[in-house]
Parts: C-alpha cells; structure tokens; sequence
C-alpha cells in the first residue's frame, strides 16, 4: 500500500511526530508513505528518516482565504504528487485540508479516510452530515472514545460507527546514546515536556503548583524541570525566577530548560512526569509515575494518574465524567508515597505495553486500510454534496478546486 497523510502544517508538534511515527511504521513493513503539507520545521526529521514529503505553501489556510491563483497553485501540487507517487489511499489529519483531501480522493478516482485528534476539531451544526456519512461508512477515526463523545455532543452528530485507534508510541525511537543528566542523585524530580504556547496553558499553572507544593510538603532539594521552547517561554522564564527567590530556601528550583534533544535522558532521569499526549505515554513507558495535564481551557487541575483514569485519553480530551484533582495534591501525594509512585510505574509501563506500541496499533492500521481499499467503489460513489458540498461559504471555491484536479487527473 501507498499512504498520502495530508495534513495543514509539519512542525515540531504531537500531531506532526504522531504522522512521522505512523509513516514509519508502515514503511518498515514494506509499505510506502507521503506527506503533504504546508512544511515546516519538522521536515528535517522527515529528510533524517527519508520519509517522502511535499511541501505546498497555502495548505495551513483555511479554503476561503486562498484566492482563485492559490487554489490552482495548490491543485497542481496535490494532483501532481498522487498522481506520481500512485497514492492508494488518503489519510487526511487536519480539518484545515478536509476539503482539498476529500476533492482530491473523488478527482483522482482513490479511497481517503479522516483522523480526528482534536474534540474541538468540529463543533458546528453544518458538520453533521459530513460526520455521519464518514462515520456510516466505515471512513471516520478518532485517537481515543472521549474524543468522539465531545464531537457527538457539540454537533449533535451519531458517531456510533467511528473507529478508535489511539496514539502511536515507538519505542525505537529512544534507543538512543543520550548520555545521562547531570543531576545530582539525591535531587527529587519533576519533568514537563512541552511547546510552550497558550493551549498548553497548564505549564503556567503548573509553575503555581509546584511552588505550593514545596511549602505544602516542607520540601528540600527538589526540581521542576521544564523542557521545551515557544512563545511563551519567557514570560514563563520570568515567572520562575520569581517563583524561585521564595522557594530556593531548601534548594527547590525551577529550572527552565529550552529546546532540548536529549529527551530520554530527562525521561530516564524524572521521578515524576507531568504532561499530556505523548510525552505522557512516553514517560510511562519509561517506567515514570505520569500526571495527566489537559489543554486550555481545561488546565488549571489534573484529569488524574497515568493508568488510572477510567478512559483512554492522556489529556487531550476533558468528558464530562473527569474530577479534576490540583497538582500540587498529586506531586505531594508522589513525593511521600514511594509505593504510589511504584505501582503507577508499573500499571503505566503494562497499559503502554498492552495498548500504545506502534507494532499493536500499526498492525489494526494495516487491516483498516484494507477494509477501506476493499470498499473503494463504495466510498466514491458517496455523494459530495453529503459532505462538502452543503457548506455554502465553501461551496463554489471547493467546486474549482475539484474540478480543476479532475483535468489534472485526466493527462
């Protein structure tokens, strides 16, 4: 089989390393693999892997803000490279490139699918049929249940039929020489791994936290290291040097990390991990005690331990059913109880096992693939008015695009 991810942007993200982490796994099975984007600064690890890539200015925009020039210019690119790299099927990974996706799979005559990480991905009205069609007719994925029952409830859509096939962890990838940090070994330590930007707004309650935390507990020589770099990383850089003058006292610090490479290596070494997505069941598999972060708006508790919360999500997804629980009663519960800390290393590093590694999960990818490609003349004989078509602001511009790549698709 030949696979084209589509998604809008390739930067270093959960998204972009979950496609390069799929792209891979298929590619070591003898399969082959394409990904179009708009670029970015993660196509390097894409050249590292040699994985194939094209890269289309104008994907990470929204449909109808490109003009009539842009849309041919994009036409050209996708049509161009299915059509040389004989695509088998579309795997399209973000709603920004749902339509460009969907009218590329109807021009050049191939079976596509849409994967769903995000539950605010969709939440309008007008979003139903698309969903119901795509859910009904076996084309619809989500990375966890949650994610599914919050788009179910803001759209009103039925998504019983959704498949779930959750994130991808690959071990191989930290088989890595990093050589170890050096920490003192008597230091206890927290780790948080994440691009600092407003979504993972948990970051800056977390700093707020740890400094409760050490008064709470009376806490000496302890660490809270934050790994990872973005727009917000000096206001957060500020904030701990503030946080830091009270706490030092009994040799506490926050210490703010930046962009870091070494990234086992700060698995290796935390006593506690702090996070969400794969950072979280990376950790885990690191045999590292996990408190689950959630995205903003939902930041300002923890939806639970790693391995103990009753749904699959790692912190994407917030359901109604989540009590929420303060970091700071979490990381004082882990730094007083070793045998916590124990018997979550333990379940986490199983739950990994038994659910996230990429030869388990890749290996249902390959048999929905099948189904999907077993399906073909059903799935384009679906009606595109039942998916695209009806959304009126996007309607004539999504038309020119099709019709458009269906010339190309005709030389």
């Amino acid at each position: 089989m030949n696979i084209l991810f589509i998604t809008n942007k390739f930067i270093t993200g959960g998204a972009e390393r979950y496609i390069l982490k799929k792209a891979s796994a298929l590619i070591a099975e003898g399969h082959r693999a394409l990904i179009i984007s708009a670029g970015g600064e993660y196509t390097t690890r894409l050249l590292d892997l040699n994985i194939p890539f094209v890269d289309i200015p104008g994907l990470d925009k929204n449909i109808n803000l490109l003009s009539h020039s842009e849309i041919l210019f994009i036409t050209a690119k996708v049509g161009s490279a299915i059509l040389s790299h004989k695509i088998d099927i579309i795997e399209i990974d973000s709603p920004v490139v749902l339509e460009v996706g969907i009218a590329a799979a109807f021009a050049c005559k191939i079976p596509f699918l849409l994967n769903i990480f995000h539950e605010y991905s969709f939440g309008s009205k007008h979003d139903i049929r698309l969903l119901e069609v795509l859910s009904r007719s076996g084309l619809l994925f989500f990375l966890s249940e949650s994610i599914g029952d919050i788009i179910s409830s803001r759209t009103g859509a039925d998504l019983k039929d959704a498949r779930v096939l959750p994130i991808v962890l690959d071990p191989y990838e930290f088989n890595s020489d990093d050589p170890p940090l050096e920490i003192s070994d008597d230091l206890f330590v927290f780790v948080a791994i994440a691009r600092l930007t407003k979504d993972k707004a948990y970051i800056d309650v977390l700093l707020d936290e740890y400094c409760q935390f050490v008064n709470r507990a009376g806490a000496k020589k302890t660490r809270l290291f934050i790994v990872g770099d973005g727009p917000f990383f000096d206001r957060y850089h500020r904030k701990s040097q503030r946080i830091n003058k009270r706490i030092r006292k009994n040799d506490n610090l926050i210490i703010m990390m930046g962009n870091r490479t070494d990234i086992s290596a700060f698995y290796r070494r935390a006593d506690v991990y702090v996070g969400m997505g794969t950072t979280a069941l990376e950790a885990a598999f690191f045999k590292t005690p996990v408190i689950v972060a959630s995205f903003h708006p939902y930041h300002t508790s923890s939806i639970g331990y790693f391995s103990r919360i009753v749904y699959e999500s790692v912190g994407e997804v917030v359901p109604s059913r989540v009590s929420f629980t303060s970091y700071s009663d979490m990381m004082f519960e882990l730094y007083k109880n070793q045998k916590l800390r124990e018997d979550l290393s333990d379940n986490g590093y199983k739950k990994i096992c038994d659910m996230y590694l990429a030869e388990i999960v890749m290996k249902k990818w390959i048999v929905a693939y099948n189904d999907i490609l077993l399906d073909k003349q059903h799935i384009l004989s679906l009606d595109l008015d039942d998916m695209i078509y009806f959304r009126d602001s996007k309607r004539l511009r999504i038309k020119k695009f099709l019709q458009s790549l269906t010339r190309l698709a005709q030389l």
